[in-house]
């Protein structure tokens, strides 16, 4: 019961969130994105180094390329190495109610991206609490349950992988015609 009650109390948050986040919210393609915020999960290391490869190449295009990772236990793991624009955060991070409470984070929630792209899709409420209090000009995200959270959405079936989740925001957005 108190598990119902807080997720009443998150949902709600999360909805006082969107509506008090001033943004302007653009269409804009990945390949015209200089700024990318990437919010995922980190629960095992193949996870970790799928999305090492992907920011890498993201960068080898001039990308500038922000990332937290969140990781579901006590303790990021050993793998996690934190770097200049990589955040790792673990349940130790959270309040009670599940809010991030390191500081370090705020660098990322002011940070304006070109376009923000949720991974999170074990409904982890902190992950989404970073992505309504972002000022992303386009957030993007794959959860039918938050749908208020973005601009644009990419229904994930549970046999897609993170791999298929990467190739349809590079082939959807990439269709846009921004100006």
């Amino acid at each position: 019961m108190f598990e119902s009650i807080k997720n009443f109390f998150r949902k709600r948050e999360l909805r006082l969130s969107i509506s008090s986040n001033e943004r302007w919210a653009k269409s804009v393609s990945i390949a015209d994105a200089k700024t990318i915020g990437i919010v995922y999960i980190v629960d095992n290391e193949e996870t970790y180094k799928r999305m090492e490869m992907w920011i890498k190449s993201l960068s080898a295009q001039g990308k500038t390329v922000l990332v937290v990772g969140y990781h579901p236990q006590d303790i990021v793991p050993h793998y996690c190495i934190p770097k200049i624009k990589h955040e790792y955060y673990s349940k130790k991070d959270m309040n009670w109610f599940g809010k991030p409470i390191r500081t370090s984070l705020n660098n990322f929630l002011n940070e304006e991206f070109d376009m923000l792209i949720d991974f999170d899709t074990e409904n982890i409420f902190s992950a989404k609490y970073i992505v309504s209090k972002s000022k992303a000009k386009m957030k993007i995200g794959s959860n039918d349950d938050y749908q208020d959270l973005y601009d644009f959405m990419i229904l994930l079936s549970d046999d897609h992988s993170m791999n298929d989740y990467i190739h349809f925001i590079e082939s959807y957005t990439n269709k846009f015609k921004t100006k």
